[in-house]
């Protein structure tokens, strides 16, 4: 860390699980979807919410990219891609948590309405567990 944010110089005692050698706070084997279309020079590799798994760091000295494995690219390669951080997103669909949405259609639960048709919500995270069709949303107030 560059400086603790108490403004000490102690070391800290963290669990392993909370800290991790991959930039943008990623772990290899974690899915991850392509937060824009992904192209090597003019050859689309990857559309918006594209599916991957995290492989390790990017093979390059840059500090800025993963390295990720696509289950399937669109130029019919099978090598793992050097994405930037900021094109990757562990959220399905390929949103960013704090993306402003709007609900394609009315939202029930327990056939109780709970959102119309084009209200606005932030999406807040993946769903959880094996799901890679939802995400988690907070809807307007």
């Amino acid at each position: 860390f560059a400086c603790r944010q108490d403004g000490k110089n102690d070391p800290l005692r963290v669990l392993v699980s909370d800290i991790t050698t991959l930039l943008g706070g990623f772990a290899i084997g974690e899915q991850v979807f392509a937060a824009v279309d992904l192209q090597i020079n003019d050859t689309p590799v990857a559309q918006t919410g594209a599916e991957a798994v995290v492989v390790g760091s990017a093979t390059r000295a840059e500090k800025t990219r993963i390295c990720v494995r696509f289950a399937s690219r669109q130029d019919g390669k099978d090598d793992t891609l050097n994405a930037l951080v900021t094109h990757i997103t562990p959220i399905p669909g390929g949103f960013r948590t704090g993306e402003q949405v709007f609900a394609t259609d009315d939202f029930y639960i327990k056939d109780t309405p709970v959102a119309r048709k084009g209200d606005k919500a932030t999406v807040v995270g993946p769903a959880g567990g094996d799901q890679k069709t939802r995400v988690c949303i907070r809807l307007a107030s």
